[in-house]
């Protein structure tokens, strides 16, 4: 009779331990999935930021300004002055064709005919390209959700 008291003590703790390790394990996948999502909500965010300057200014397939077009481009080379060259927003039309190049930023603004004078004011020549035209404006997307391609034709 005390060997089978024993037992049953023994017994019971073992399956207090396994209960103990079983809940242990269920909060961990439980913490790890909530996690998972917040990593997935923080690289959802990050994404809309970086596309939000793109997406505001038209839908893609739409028609912007000159003003605009020119926004969107010197924006898209700002970013890629800050990136690795792989990561590059593909910028094609204004005087640019498949660029990912920041210093390209001085074809465009010969395009719209864009200069800065001695006090780093812009002057514009003429304000035909900027004011007078509208631009087809389209754009895609890498795998990560960001835009990695810009298209301005017109």
């Amino acid at each position: 009779m005390d060997n089978a008291s024993k037992a049953a003590i023994m017994a019971g703790a073992v399956i207090i331990a396994l209960l103990i390790i079983s809940l242990s394990l269920f909060v961990v996948a439980l913490y790890r999935r909530y996690a998972d999502q917040e990593i997935s909500k923080t690289y959802s965010n990050q994404s809309e930021a970086y596309n939000r300057f793109f997406v505001y200014t038209g839908s893609s397939g739409s028609s912007i300004s000159g003003y605009d077009a020119y926004n969107v481009i010197c924006k898209a080379f700002d970013i890629n002055s800050n990136l690795d060259t792989n990561d590059r927003i593909i910028v094609s039309g204004c005087g640019v064709h498949n660029s990912t190049n920041p210093s390209d930023i001085d074809s465009v603004r010969n395009y719209f005919r864009i200069s800065f004078d001695s006090e780093n004011h812009m002057v514009i020549s003429n304000t035909d390209r900027l004011e007078r035209q509208n631009y087809g404006y389209s754009y895609g997307y890498n795998n990560a959700g960001r835009i990695d391609r810009i298209t301005i034709s017109g």
